[in-house]
């Protein structure tokens, strides 16, 4: 859903990104092969792909309105 924070586990390590609502996620990409960590939009089957576990991660107060996460 537009705005989630979801994170996703591979070999041990979570990796987080923001649901943009339309099948994209914006994420910190830290794959090593694509030098340094960068922000970055990729298609959301892609980021949750050959994960251990995906989560939606709940924060107790939403600081900011959906859209706006991911404007930010």
């Amino acid at each position: 859903m537009i705005g989630d924070h979801i994170r996703a586990l591979r070999g041990g390590r979570w990796s987080h990104a923001i649901d943009c609502g339309d099948e994209t996620v914006i994420q910190l990409g830290d794959d090593p092969a694509q030098g340094p960590a960068r922000v970055r939009r990729s298609y959301r089957p892609e980021f949750v792909a050959g994960a251990e576990a995906v989560e939606v991660v709940t924060h107790r107060e939403r600081t900011f309105p959906a859209e706006e996460v991911v404007a930010r």
